[in-house]
């Protein structure tokens, strides 16, 4: 795998890393945008744009229109930003009409982890992102987050997804 100094501080700087927190979206449909799939213009509903998941790129083949958060849309301008050579948004350092592989982006992700000195988490590369997304929201309505999160079905989100936390747990022990 072709690791170039440049790609490395981009994903470093946040692309898609920040996409991943951000978005709860799996990685392959991350690299996969394409600037015809960003909808920037703010609206009432979408005060930092928002971007069209298609179809083609959701491992359900679900597509869903949600707003970007603003630390998402500082990465997808950044991204914009860049010199490209095609509408990608990461395109592949050997081929800019293809997105950048999953295996690269997770060797990405792991030098960065080795740089910032941070443990690897054992069982998980970027569907931690997902994971965490999901559990950070637990108090939203499970229609709303497997919406915006790119699932067709309530209970993967709830069966493999939303996970107890201590927190959370005393909060709902000591409800009154």
């Amino acid at each position: 795998m072709l690791l170039r100094a440049q790609d490395l501080r981009d994903s470093l700087r946040g692309g898609q890393v920040n996409l991943a927190f951000h978005s709860g979206k799996r990685i392959s449909a991350i690299l996969a945008l394409r600037e015809e799939d960003l909808r920037l213009e703010p609206t009432e509903h979408a005060r930092y744009g928002a971007v069209c998941w298609p179809a083609i790129t959701d491992k359900q083949g679900y597509e869903e229109t949600v707003p970007l958060h603003p630390v998402a849309r500082a990465a997808i301008d950044r991204a914009l930003g860049r010199e490209r050579k095609s509408t990608l948004l990461f395109s592949s350092p050997g081929d800019p009409n293809r997105p950048i592989g999953k295996d690269l982006a997770s060797t990405w992700l792991r030098k960065a982890e080795d740089l910032a000195k941070l443990p690897h988490l054992d069982g998980t590369t970027w569907h931690g992102f997902r994971r965490g997304w999901v559990t950070i929201r637990k108090e939203y309505s499970i229609v709303d987050i497997a919406a915006a999160g790119g699932w067709g079905d309530v209970r993967t989100v709830e069966n493999s997804y939303m996970k107890a936390d201590s927190a959370t747990k005393q909060q709902v022990v000591l409800m009154e």
